[in-house]
């Protein structure tokens, strides 16, 4: 039997009512995300790990939102079949997803505080590659 702490709970219920909200379609991966304020004791962030590998979830940690606020994202992972369209050098839309790209700091110091420079996706290119994924 698995006992959780009071805050394991408080997430597990959250992240629960996040995925069964959140049904495994390919129209809705893009846009849900669950993020908590990160205000976890630091001996969390193993459980929020191993809970979002059990449920094959994506976590990211430490973004911020407009007030600052230290935060952890939720999301649904990308599909498989759309996976390809990232990764594979022969994707008609690689160049959507380089891995190499330039900062602009804008007068910040720290390079996480920067403004990440991509190009622009072409909304009709990339939906005519997920029509033949």
């Amino acid at each position: 039997m698995l006992v959780l702490t009071r805050p394991q709970r408080d997430i597990f219920d959250q992240v629960q009512q996040f995925v069964l909200q959140n049904p495994r379609k390919p129209s809705q991966h893009r846009t849900a995300a669950l993020t908590m304020p990160d205000t976890f004791p630091a001996r969390e962030r193993k459980f929020i790990s191993t809970l979002a590998e059990e449920l094959h979830l994506s976590v990211t940690w430490d973004e911020y939102d407009e007030e600052d606020q230290n935060l952890v994202t939720w999301r649904l992972p990308i599909p498989i079949a759309y996976q390809d369209l990232m990764y594979d050098p022969n994707s008609p839309i690689l160049d959507f997803y380089p891995l190499e790209f330039e900062q602009d700091l804008n007068g910040k110091k720290q390079e996480w505080e920067a403004i990440v420079k991509i190009p622009f996706i072409d909304e009709q290119r990339l939906l005519r590659a997920m029509k033949c994924e």
